[in-house]
């Protein structure tokens, strides 16, 4: 039995539909489930369903298994997102980072700066391209032949990490046809679901399931539609009050910290972008889970937040923070890393 190799897919093959031959392959490498792992928000979500569509259609049992506070998918049980009659997984949206993450065959798909797989693995990669597509726009890539009519969730998730001027085709059709309005109110409520501290993903999934264009999903009002409105005046809500905080500074770091149950650091880190542009900034929440900071960095210009934190000492590839983009990284960290990683950036006390 075939079984797959150790690369990164090239460029070159990850921009047509031969990435549904690639897809094929490794599907074909083993038989039985394949369980699914995918991030939570717009992006990740609309990979995942855009993927169960796709196996569903092509008649493969799958599971999907999605963060609840734990995103680094590497320092977690195996047991915690491998279902344990898995014979293939497929990791979206969450990395690679390059050791051996299962026990099985697995592809990465994903757009943040990765390392290549271990044995075994493959990763279906887009950081090398300009423009950078989003993880949705690389499923949409695998599976597009077989389920054209989910198209609007490869725009809703590159709406969602790049916003609605992004430059890709199918991006700017589902606008043209749904109305950008209609697909930014979806953006924001399925990333509503993940915002709070105990996140309702479900919530977000069922609509994403149930419907084949935003503008439907958004006129049904349905039951999940109404509860995650409510979920997202609690995260505006707790976004107004934490974004009062001041910055402090270190050299070119700005640090902002807030104290919520809500995901909110990564709306006021994107929000002090853009008011202090020379600086790094970062905003660190330590309210969202006990005995952890959850922190988001961001950056603009020739600012890479990125490089920026994976320069510091206490950085290694385990450490639980310096993953993501070149402008917007952050982590997960432990209360004695986050003194650390503060002393190495300048911040006394």
């Amino acid at each position: 039995m075939a079984k797959p190799t150790n690369r990164t897919i090239p460029t070159s093959r990850a921009c047509g539909h031969s990435g549904s031959n690639i897809l094929a392959e490794f599907l074909a490498s083993q038989s039985g489930l394949v369980s699914l792992v995918s991030d939570y928000d717009a992006d990740g979500l609309s990979s995942a369903v855009l993927m169960e569509s796709f196996l569903r259609r092509t008649d493969r049992s799958f599971s999907l298994r999605t963060p609840v506070q734990d995103r680094n998918i590497w320092d977690t049980p195996t047991e915690r997102w491998l279902a344990a009659d898995a014979a293939l997984a497929i990791v979206m949206d969450l990395g690679c980072r390059g050791d051996k993450l299962f026990p099985v065959p697995t592809l990465f798909i994903d757009h943040h700066k990765d390392n290549p797989p271990s044995p075994d693995d493959l990763l279906y990669a887009g950081y090398d391209r300009d423009p950078v597509p989003t993880t949705a726009g690389l499923v949409w890539e695998l599976v597009r032949d077989e389920v054209p009519e989910k198209k609007w969730l490869a725009a809703l998730g590159t709406y969602g990490d790049l916003g609605s001027k992004a430059p890709f085709d199918y991006l700017q059709e589902i606008k043209k046809e749904f109305t950008a309005k209609a697909l930014g109110e979806v953006v924001s409520l399925v990333n509503a679901a993940r915002r709070i501290a105990s996140p309702r993903v479900d919530l977000a999934l069922s609509l994403l399931r149930r419907y084949d264009d935003p503008k439907s999903l958004v006129k049904a009002r349905d039951p999940e539609l109404l509860e995650l409105e409510e979920l997202r005046e609690r995260v505006r809500t707790e976004t107004e009050r934490c974004k009062q905080a001041a910055p402090v500074f270190a050299d070119e770091v700005a640090l902002v910290m807030a104290s919520s149950d809500c995901q909110v650091h990564p709306i006021i880190a994107q929000i002090w972008r853009t008011r202090l542009p020379k600086y790094y900034v970062l905003v660190a929440n330590d309210g969202y889970e006990e005995g952890k900071i959850h922190f988001s960095g961001r950056s603009r210009g020739d600012k890479m937040i990125l490089q920026k934190l994976r320069s510091l000492p206490s950085w290694a590839e385990d450490a639980g923070f310096g993953q993501g983009h070149d402008q917007a990284a952050g982590g997960v960290v432990d209360l004695e890393m986050w003194k650390q990683i503060l002393s190495e950036l300048g911040f006394e006390g």
